[in-house]
């Protein structure tokens, strides 16, 4: 079950100031549909992280595999089909960190650049990653794209395993 920010507030709020239980709780409030478990299940979360909101990023993934990137990725699959060291994409294992320039390199340096000292504020957190990102040079960034076809036969020589000592 699904609450809204009001209800989670509202659950919130009796349970630390009336000290509500989940039973109490459906009884109260009969029509909200709320149930015995789900009501629980967000007492748990209270205990364990303070709060009912929801983490930044805990949503599911986004997707860009729309039908026309769909048509854009096979043509060019198709065209680089014939080139030398091309790695078939049934090969690519999935959602892999390591594989991505961005997880295994850019970020890393960027996260240097950026937590130096203590970062006070959000705007000052926005700024530092913009400047951070400024002062990256291509040669960095195309360094971290080449690694990524070494990353990419390490990994299927590991057969999508662990393959950093490969490296």
């Amino acid at each position: 079950m699904t609450f809204s920010d009001e209800e989670k507030i509202l659950i919130k709020s009796l349970h630390l100031s009336k000290e509500y239980n989940a039973s109490r709780l459906v009884a109260e409030f009969p029509d909200k549909g709320w149930t015995k478990r789900s009501i629980n299940r967000l007492f748990q979360k209270l205990r364990e992280t303070g709060t009912v909101d929801r983490r930044v990023g805990s949503s599911k993934p986004h997707s860009a595999r729309t039908e026309g990137n769909i048509d854009l990725f096979d043509d060019l699959i198709v065209s680089q089909k014939d080139k030398p060291g091309f790695i078939s994409p049934d090969l690519w294992p999935p959602n892999s960190p390591d594989l991505n320039p961005v997880d295994y390199r850019i970020w890393g340096l960027t996260q240097e650049h950026v937590y130096k000292t203590a970062v006070p504020n959000v705007s000052q957190l926005k700024q530092r990653l913009i400047d951070a990102w400024s002062s990256l040079s291509q040669d960095v960034i195309d360094d971290a794209i080449d690694q990524r076809q070494v990353r990419l036969r390490a990994c299927v020589k590991a057969k999508g395993r662990h393959f950093q000592y490969l490296l």
